[in-house]
């Protein structure tokens, strides 16, 4: 994504329609088999294309030349928890798919993610350094957050993607699309009608083997250099708020900071 990548660290509702009489409702359904076309799929109809609307959201960013001018960039802010907890956020992208995640805790401790183009590796609190199994979860989540210019590849990013409503998220109406990523969540995003941009997304997660639902709610964009970046987000899971800001933002840098793993880690193929 372009924006602080959606690491895992306002409910939709249902759009309601005036009710028709059953007599109503059976002519329309005796209609529209005579036209040959199934209730369902003339609703579908009437929505716009996954693909239509993931480019509507390209060109509300900036568009894809203003996109590709970016080569990196090393995004600094804060995540408060719903504690009142605050870590220091830094992560820095880089084309096609470098990303290092550090959260810091002054004082306290520091924590790193790493995705080196193959490798997920990480540091831990301790100071231990170690590799991410490729097959598992977090090396997935890692390689797919990793890809710099993502909106512009949602055609790679994801298997297959559907529109299946209009609907109402975050008290705006949006038009809600169901995808399965590369590697292998499945997602339902958010596109405002108004805005054109990508305003929440929510997946299924396992938490203590309990299937539940990660809601992500991109609350502001700011330009940065042509492109429009989430600036502001909320991460809610089993209650619990993460608020994510965006403080600034730095393009193109010259120097960064090496993404791949210490020479004592053995390599193994991830992502």
């Amino acid at each position: 994504m372009t924006h602080m990548p959606s690491l895992t660290l306002s409910f939709g509702l249902s759009r309601m329609a005036r009710p028709l009489a059953p007599a109503v409702l059976s002519l329309v359904a005796a209609l529209t088999l005579m036209l040959g076309v199934a209730p369902e799929a003339s609703a579908q109809a009437d929505l716009p294309t996954a693909e239509s609307l993931f480019e509507a959201h390209v060109v509300a960013i900036g568009g894809r030349e203003a996109i590709a001018k970016h080569r990196n960039r090393v995004v600094y802010g804060t995540i408060e928890n719903s504690a009142g907890e605050v870590q220091i956020l830094i992560v820095t992208q880089a084309a096609p798919n470098l990303l290092r995640f550090t959260a810091q805790s002054p004082g306290r401790f520091t924590i790193v993610r790493v995705f080196d183009g193959t490798t997920a590796w990480g540091i831990e609190m301790n100071g231990s350094t170690r590799l991410i199994e490729s097959d598992s979860d977090e090396a997935k989540d890692l390689a797919f957050n990793a890809v710099f210019e993502a909106e512009a590849a949602y055609k790679t990013q994801y298997t297959s993607m559907r529109t299946t409503e209009r609907t109402i998220f975050d008290n705006r109406p949006v038009f809600a699309v169901d995808v399965e990523t590369r590697v292998g969540l499945s997602q339902r995003i958010f596109f405002g009608l108004e805005s054109k941009l990508i305003i929440g997304k929510t997946q299924v997660v396992g938490t203590g083997g309990t299937p539940t639902e990660l809601v992500f709610n991109y609350d502001e964009y700011t330009d940065y250099e042509g492109v429009k970046l989430v600036s502001l987000q909320r991460q809610t899971l089993r209650g619990q708020v993460n608020i994510i800001k965006t403080d600034f933002v730095e393009v193109n840098v010259e120097e960064l900071p090496d993404f791949s793993p210490p020479a004592s880690l053995t390599v193994s193929a991830g992502g």
